[in-house]
């Protein structure tokens, strides 16, 4: 066959000899965060780690009673830090940059899914399923990126999302099907997602747009 094509990277890791020596990293400033609900009240038990994604630097804390952790990180090679917050129930969240917030919100989650059929009704596997989310300006900066893959049945799930959302956009990618637009769910669409339940219908085609 012949198109174009689509490559999800699923992983990507890079590794030293084992016997390479490391260097020297030096403490940096402390780091101290409350984290809290929609309703401004304390998240005891979240997990907060900061430069999770560098294996020799990552540290972790647990919030006490009143949501707060304080962690010492090692200096990174770019002088920042990634924030990361996560307790199940509820969204996790993700913070970068030279100046981390003091305070982070962690939405109530919820899962999302359906199931991807084709015209004639049966699942289709394989499918990448992009969601996306509206929310407000003070939880788009640090929302995490959210994807789904139909299993062999057809049937997708998200991982944790905002469980008050009014509106959920998703795209549909295959290589053997057609997808010309989103679905917009809302209302009722929204609400069969919530429950698992939400069908959607692949056409055959050459083309694949989102």
């Amino acid at each position: 066959e012949t198109g174009d094509a689509y490559i999800d990277l699923i992983d990507l890791r890079f590794e030293a000899a084992p016997a390479a020596r490391l260097p020297e990293l030096a403490p940096d400033e402390p780091i101290a965060v409350r984290v809290v609900d929609e309703n401004s009240q304390p998240i005891a038990g979240a997990t907060v780690t900061v430069d999770s994604e560098f294996i020799n630097l990552s540290r972790s804390a647990m919030t006490n009673s009143d949501g707060r952790a304080t962690i010492s990180p090692l200096q990174t090679p770019a002088g920042a830090h990634m924030l990361r917050v996560s307790k199940a129930g509820y969204v996790p969240i993700e913070a970068h940059g030279n100046t981390l917030p003091s305070e982070i919100m962690l939405p109530a989650a919820a899962t999302y899914g359906g199931r991807v059929v084709d015209e004639q009704g049966r699942p289709v596997a394989n499918v990448a399923v992009h969601i996306g989310q509206q929310q407000n300006d003070r939880t788009r900066r640090m929302h995490l990126p959210i994807k789904a893959l139909t299993d062999a049945n057809g049937r997708w799930r998200s991982g944790p999302m905002p469980a008050n959302l009014t509106h959920l956009e998703l795209r549909f990618n295959h290589a053997r099907y057609m997808v010309d637009q989103p679905a917009n769910l809302i209302d009722t669409d929204l609400n069969a997602a919530r429950e698992q339940r939400y069908d959607f219908t692949l056409a055959r085609g050459s083309r694949v747009d989102g």
